[in-house]
This record gives structure tokens, sequence and C-alpha cells, in this order.
């Protein structure tokens, strides 16, 4: 029942996506470049996969450099789970579409189970499921094309089978634990961080309780167990975390930080999501600071849900109560998500008499502590936060129907099925934006032919989402055409990148003109056709798309010398011509 409730619940919540699982995918239009980015990951896991390749490098995207992956948002457990879709259907949006469905349905089961556990009340595991799974947070996540950040169904399983190796000591729930921690891990290298926080606190917590009894035996055990979980998960993770700390120290990639900027405001908890009621399109992120109400700035807690945490804290009597663990679990990822200062309504300079001051808060110093203070964004900590105030939510739930069995049990049931209309009604998502992908009968004919060469996207770059050499935008439509042509590019937007991939854009000549939107004219290396056309030849391009408007339809925006420059010095020829692009061809490419 659970699983058919949780399932009517992700179509409805994602509504019209059920309508369009093969020609469209959920997003918002501003963030469709990261969209193309994920479908790419699924599509080159699979390749990388089928092929007994390393997912983790790739040479097909910024060639000839390449690039490592370990820190890029590869979500390889997505990918993995997608390529049996991939192989039956063929059909990439499809197959994401599907796994959308089945990933938000499994988050609710992982969260019912959880608090089941915790409570006995199915009705409040139901209720604390719906928060979790169907949240303002991963609604906006998911449609702000964030997949590695909304994919949290890991999570309460996670919790779970650490409850249970805590009460049974089982193996087998140990493992169960540590997996579920490196699935986070390997899908979103820094909810692995997150993880170890979470067991942190865990700890930290469980050492009070059995000092507050004096209990020298189980403190003992309880170090010991949480050893094994770290050992266990360490072991299964390690080769991602070589991985990444070999770009960081061995190859310098940069780890580029928004900072300060990619942190939430106080009100981003109190302020509706964007996508509720009328459904409008989250705002702008430009400005001083992150705003509530964008996509990496909408954590809204809900009135009902708040007003349950508070019952479940209010009802706490003794040390070891559940409440207490659980709130420390919400209010620590709260306050990390918030930054280095605290910032209400656009502003960290507060006043008071006429003194000025700004609130300082703890991730000033973690910061400054390798690895853990190398966040790109700050504000997607609130993810495990909102995980453990749905957990809240759910024993306040439990409090309150408990008190009023007492009294009145008849009135349980309709108790229960108002706070669930309450909770559905604050967290009410539909409709959402759904984009429809296009492509074209000649990057299918391009995928058919054979022989070994490159293909150039115009306009030409590279980027990482913060920085980006040549045009960023596309960039990112070089990610998703190679899902369709399926040939090596020079182009492509991966999270990270070495500093060196992005600036040999610039040196190049004829690419960097083509990289180039807004220059009138080519420089002068780029004009010498000999040396242009060497550059060509040295990278076997004997394709360049020219794209006139993206895969969703959107106008691209192009110089508009870079055909006569693609003939005319270049030397290339127009084999195919429609609205959306135009193919040139290099015949001097065997």
């Amino acid at each position: 029942m659970p699983f058919i409730v949780f399932s009517l619940l992700a179509i409805v919540q994602t509504w019209p996506l059920i309508l369009h699982l093969s020609d469209g995918t959920m997003e918002s239009p501003k963030q469709s470049g990261d969209t193309w980015a994920f479908l790419w990951d699924l599509w080159w896991v699979k390749k990388a996969s089928l092929s007994l390749r390393n997912p983790f490098h790739t040479g097909w995207l910024l060639f000839p450099q390449g690039s490592d992956l370990y820190l890029h948002a590869l979500v390889p457990v997505n990918g993995v789970l997608s390529i049996p879709l991939q192989l039956a259907t063929g059909d990439l949006a499809l197959s994401w579409n599907v796994l959308t469905l089945v990933f938000l349905v499994l988050s609710a089961l992982g969260m019912y189970a959880l608090v089941q556990r915790l409570t006995g009340n199915r009705a409040a595991a139901t209720i604390s499921a719906y928060i979790f799974a169907f949240s303002p947070l991963t609604m906006m996540y998911l449609s702000g094309s964030q997949w590695n950040v909304s994919t949290t169904w890991p999570l309460p399983l996670f919790a779970l089978f650490l409850l249970r190796f805590w009460e049974s000591g089982r193996p087998l729930d140990a493992v169960g634990c540590s997996i579920a921690w490196a699935l986070l891990t390997y899908n979103y290298l820094e909810f692995g961080i997150d993880g170890g926080w979470f067991l942190a606190i865990f700890l930290a917590y469980q050492s009070f309780v059995c000092m507050k009894k004096a209990d020298w035996t189980a403190l003992s055990l309880a170090w010991r167990k949480c050893a094994v979980v770290s050992s266990l998960w360490l072991l299964l993770s390690l080769p991602l975390i070589i991985g990444a700390l070999h770009d960081v120290y061995g190859q310098h990639v940069p780890l580029e930080s928004g900072g300060e900027f990619w942190s939430n405001d106080l009100l981003t908890f109190v302020k509706p999501s964007p996508m509720w009621g009328p459904g409008q399109f989250p705002v702008d992120p430009g400005g001083p600071h992150l705003a509530a109400g964008t996509i990496l700035g909408t954590a809204y807690l809900g009135i009902t849900p708040l007003l349950l945490a508070v019952i479940a804290l209010c009802s706490v009597r003794r040390a070891d109560d559940k409440a207490i663990f659980w709130g420390a679990v919400f209010i620590f990822f709260a306050i990390l998500s918030l930054g280095p200062y605290l910032y209400v309504g656009d502003n960290r300079s507060f006043s008071i008499m006429g003194v000025s001051f700004s609130v300082p808060l703890p991730t000033q110093i973690i910061d400054h502590i390798p690895i853990l203070g190398d966040r790109r964004i700050a504000s997607r900590t609130i993810v495990i936060g909102a995980f453990g105030f749905s957990v809240l939510a759910g024993l306040g739930c439990h409090v309150l129907m408990s008190s009023i069995k007492r009294r009145a049990q008849a009135l349980v049931p309709w108790v229960a099925l108002i706070v669930f209309f309450l909770v559905v009604l604050e967290y009410w998502n539909p409709p959402v934006f759904v984009s429809h992908v296009s492509t074209s009968p000649a990057l299918e004919a391009i995928h058919d032919e054979p022989g070994d060469f490159n293909v150039l996207d115009v306009p030409f770059g590279r980027g990482t989402g913060i920085t980006a050499a040549g045009d960023s935008f596309g960039a990112a439509i070089t990610d998703y055409y190679q899902t369709v042509h399926g040939k090596p590019s020079l182009g492509g937007y991966l999270a990270r990148v070495e500093s060196t991939t992005l600036a040999w854009v610039s040196t190049q000549p004829g690419l960097k003109y083509l990289a180039c939107k807004t220059c009138e004219q080519p420089s002068e290396d780029d004009l010498d056709a000999t040396r242009a056309r060497e550059v060509f030849q040295r990278y076997k391009i004997r394709y360049v798309l020219l794209h006139k408007r993206a895969p969703d339809g959107w106008d691209v925006g192009i110089n508009l010398g870079w055909d006569a420059y693609l003939k005319n010095v270049a030397g290339f020829t127009v084999t195919y011509d429609d609205t959306t692009l135009t193919v040139y061809r290099n015949d001097g490419i065997e």
C-alpha cells in the first residue's frame, strides 16, 4: 500500500512529466545546461561500463586533453541504474524520467521504513515520508537539474541500517549502512562528507547518553561500531576518494567555490517555494547573495511540519529521547547551510542602538579544514538537515496522535488525514515545467558514419558551471549532442576541470574565434588560413555543428561571421542546414 500511495504521489508531484516521459525533461529553463550535462553523465557511464573503461575519466569531451571525472557531478549510481533502461529503450530522456519517479518513491519508502521503526506509527511514517520525498527543497533541486543533490533515496537507508546495527550488532546491518553511505558518496562526493558529519553527531549523542548513565562498556562498544561502519565505507569509497585527492593535490584541479554567495538566507526556511501556487520559475540568483526563492535557495520547511517538529522537541523528557538527536541533525546542517555569515533578507549587517555588526558562523572555521572546507555550494548541506527535520516532524506527529488517542481514539484517523492534507497543501508542487528536447537526423547520420574523427560544436566552449573558456552555453550543448552523434568533441561542460585545459581554448587559431560570440572580426592568427586549417586537421575535426537553437528550442545566439569564416577560411562545406543547426564538413579528414 505505501508503494502504491507514494507512486501515485510521485506522478502527481511531477505532473505533467508522466505525459512526456520520452520527449521531455523536468527542469527550469534557466538550468537546461545542467540537464544536458547530467544526461551526458548517464550516457557516458553506460558507454564506459559496457566497454570496460574507467568511467571516472573521459577523452570524449574536452578533446584532446580529456578530463578526470572524480570531482565532476557524474552521478555514477544513477548512471549504472539507467543502463538497463537505456539498453531496453534506446531513449536517454525516458530512462532518466523513469528513474526520477522511481527515486522519489524509494526516498519515500526509505523514510517510511525508518520512521515506522522509530515510532511504530504508520500514519506518522507516511507523513514523514511525504515531507522528505516531496519537500520543496527536493522538488526544486529536481526541477533545477541538480540531479546529484535531488537523488536522496540512500539517506534514509543509511540511517535505518545504522540504527539496526546499533541495536542488533549484526554485521549485515553494518554492511548495509556502509553501502548506503558509499552510494551517497559516489553520486555526490559532498554527501559522503555529510554522511561523516551525520555519523559524528550520532556518535556524540550516543556517547553523551552512555556517559550520563556511566555505562562505559556501552560507550566503548559505540565507538567500535562507528569505527566498523566508517572503515567499511572507506573501503567501498576508496577508488573515488583516491582519484579525487589526486586531482586536487596532484593535478591541481581548482576547487572553485561560491563561498559566501552560495549560502542560505535565514528567510530561505520560511519562504514558500516559487513553484507553489501559480508555479513561477525560480528568481535569478544574481545579486550580492543567494536569495531565498532561487533554485539553490529554496528550503521551505512549512508551517505544519515545523509545528510537528516543535511538538517533538517539546515532548522530550529524557536525555536519550530520539527527538534530541534528530533535532541536532537538523540544526547542525541548517547552520552549515547558512555559510560563513548570517544573512537575513540578503543583508548580513545588523544594527542595535547604532552599533553595526555581523554574525559569524561555524562555517568560517570549517572552511579552513582541508577537504571538509572545500565545498562548492554551502546551501546544499541543508539536504541532510531537511532529512533530520522530516524525521523530527514524524516523531512530533506520533506524539500528537498518541496524545489524542488517550483522550479520543476515534479522532486519531481524522487528525492524521488533516495533518497529511495540510502538509500536501503546503508542499504542493505541480504543474512542473517540462522542457521538450529534440535532435536532428544529421546528427544520427554522423553517428553512423565510420572513421576516426572528432566533432566541434559552435558556439565553442569549455565550462565548469563557475568558470568557462569560450561560450558556456555552447559547452553544455556539446554534452547533450554528443549523446546523439556519439563522437569525441572538443568542447564540454564538466563540474571541475584543470585550468590549463580551459586556457587551451584561447591559444588555438580558428577555434578561439569560434568561441567568441562578440568578436566582430577574427584576430590575425585566426585569419591565417594555413594555421587555422592545420588546427582542424591536427585534431581530426571532420564536422562542425553550428547551433542556432538549443535542444529545448531556445535561441543560442551566434556570431554572424562564423558561417563565412568556416567556409572561406577553414575550408568547410555545408552538408546540412535547417532552423536549428548547420552542419559543415571537412573533406580533408579521412
